[in-house]
Formats: structure tokens, sequence, C-alpha cells
């Protein structure tokens, strides 16, 4: 276990919040609003809160799977 416990702000960039979950491997973060904890974003939160920005309708084979080099 860790003492260090990563937490974000209740007004903290969704952008910011997938950053940090990406680069500490971790699939949850605490919310916090001043020092209460007000909730919990997972990675499904995310990519939900990601996905309604693309409302646009688009197709699984419109997308590149492969990284081009």
């Amino acid at each position: 276990m860790t003492r260090d416990l990563l937490t974000i702000a209740l007004d903290e960039p969704i952008e910011r919040v997938a950053q940090l979950m990406r680069t500490k491997k971790i699939g949850a973060l605490p919310v916090l609003q001043g020092n209460t904890l007000v909730g919990l974003i997972t990675e499904s939160d995310l990519f939900r809160a990601f996905a309604s920005i693309f409302e646009t309708k688009a197709f699984c084979g419109e997308c590149d799977p492969f990284e081009s080099v």
C-alpha cells in the first residue's frame, strides 16, 4: 500500500484525469472538494465522458486500428 494517495479536485479537467490515470496505471481516483471526499472517478466514467464528446455516428471500419508508420 502507499501512503501518498493520489486524488483529484472536483473541477479537474477530464483530460488531465485521463492522463494521470494512464501514466500512473490506475483505474480510479478519489474526487475531493476541498478536503471532503465527494466521489470516485473510474476509467468507465472517463470513457463515457469522452464518448459523449463524439456524438456523431462513426463506424469501426472508419477507424485505423493500426499505427501508421
